[in-house]
């Protein structure tokens, strides 16, 4: 059947609408505002050339291309019925490119501006490619947070061999996950010879997402540790992850710029861009409210007053994007605690 998502007329499987994960070429609209955002950070950008790599129905590579005046894409898939399905997209929707047929590692020659790496599980196995053929910019998705949040051993198991990262499961563990899947990608890069550094980065949907700058940057890595109510920069813990700014203050400011296309999602866009503007500078961990209520056993306190006494005080206090029930701030621990109902005893 025929879908339109923004500017992209696609041919996809019905049945991938409600169960994207059993269809035989995969597309999930619930990750539309992915595809909304990224592509805003694509016309932020300024690339021209892209490879859309593991293409599958080509949503992200052709809404790219239309969206942002691009020269051309190429989309790499190595499953025939996606490759198929996808070659009648890029012709509906007139895309300059070539379809390439085969694995992303075998199949990826040629350089260009902004490589794309958007897999159905971990895209480690891919980013020494990715790095190798990006000019300027790599977007990468991670949709295995099994492995990278999971309290279960065999996940944590293959997320230290995946990621070279100590997972751990706790109230902050998407934060912590984009930040080992961040850590993981410079690393990489660095491998390489290349420098790299987030300038968009945001968790959403059951995936984490990351947008990296080459050329530019140092590696900031570093351990969370948490004891079930405070958590902190230690030496050791959870990591090494990245500990640095997950995204950069001017390439958000130009997304927003961009944010008037009539997206169905613009208002949420522009929600999120604020949030992850307001992270900037602030530590590498948040507090759910009602997490940290429940260690301490007393009611969760209502988010702004806590935010209103911190900021009162003289601390810096946000709302975060990965939970609406959570803060982000510098205040010590013992600021915190405080503002609990009943002053949460130690």
């Amino acid at each position: 059947m025929i879908v339109r998502e923004e500017s992209a007329q696609l041919a996809v499987e019905k049945s991938s609408l409600k169960d994207p994960f059993h269809a035989s070429v995969f597309y999930n609209p619930r990750m539309q505002f992915n595809r909304s955002l990224s592509s805003l950070a694509v016309g932020a950008s300024g690339a021209k050339t892209l490879c859309d790599g593991l293409s599958a129905s080509g949503a992200r590579g052709i809404r790219y291309f239309l969206e942002n005046g691009l020269e051309g894409v190429d989309f790499v898939d190595a499953n025939p019925d996606a490759v198929k399905l996808l070659r009648g997209n890029v012709e509906r929707n007139r895309v300059s490119g070539n379809v390439l047929e085969g694995g992303f590692n075998e199949s990826v020659r040629k350089n260009y501006d902004w490589v794309e790496v958007d897999p159905f599980g971990s895209p480690a196995p891919f980013l020494e490619i990715a790095f190798q053929h990006a000019k300027k910019f790599v977007s990468i998705t991670a949709t295995d947070l099994a492995n990278l949040c999971s309290a279960h051993k065999n996940r944590q198991e293959v997320c230290r061999r995946v990621y070279g990262a100590e997972p751990l499961h706790c109230p902050f563990s998407h934060e912590l996950a984009l930040r080992i899947l961040v850590a993981k990608c410079v690393r990489v890069a660095n491998s390489l010879g290349l420098k790299a550094r987030p300038v968009l980065s945001f968790y959403w949907g059951h995936a984490t997402k990351t947008i990296l700058k080459l050329g530019e940057g140092a590696p900031e890595e570093g351990f969370v540790s948490f004891d079930g109510k405070e958590a902190r920069v230690s030496r050791k813990g959870a990591g090494p992850l990245w500990v640095g700014d997950l995204c950069d203050v001017g390439f958000l400011r130009e997304c927003a710029k961009l944010n008037c296309r009539g997206y169905a999602d613009e208002k949420k866009i522009a929600e999120t861009l604020e949030l992850l503007e307001g992270e900037l500078g602030l530590p590498p961990f948040h507090y759910d409210l009602h997490a940290l209520s429940g260690a301490f056993g007393v009611p969760t306190p209502k988010k702004e007053v806590v935010l209103r006494g911190l900021r009162d005080t003289g601390w810096r206090a946000v709302e975060t994007h990965y939970s609406p029930r959570a803060i982000k701030t510098d205040a010590p621990f013992e600021e915190i605690r405080c503002l609990l109902p009943g002053r949460a005893p130690s």
